[in-house]
């Protein structure tokens, strides 16, 4: 079970998330190898999108949520490259 700030989540919840946004990014057009961008505070949905990288075949890049704007779209411009 995942607690986060006594927010719980049991593991099958978890995993039901994960799939969910899996196939979500699939029917969006994301595709494997493609590279996510994620700015987000530590939280369990932190961790599903993590998961959902690592089961879905997507490069996962964190960023910094305190990041300013300007160098938010510069990082988003280097990674579609």
């Amino acid at each position: 079970m995942v607690d986060t700030l006594n927010k719980k989540i049991t593991y099958n919840n978890f995993f039901i998330s994960t799939l969910k946004l899996i196939n979500y990014l699939n029917k969006r057009g994301i595709k494997k190898n493609s590279k996510i961008l994620i700015l987000s505070d530590n939280c369990s949905n932190y961790l599903i999108l993590l998961t959902a990288c690592l089961f879905g075949g997507y490069v996962a890049c964190p960023v910094d949520p305190t990041l300013k704007s300007e160098r938010l779209e510069e990082l988003k411009k280097n990674i579609q490259n």
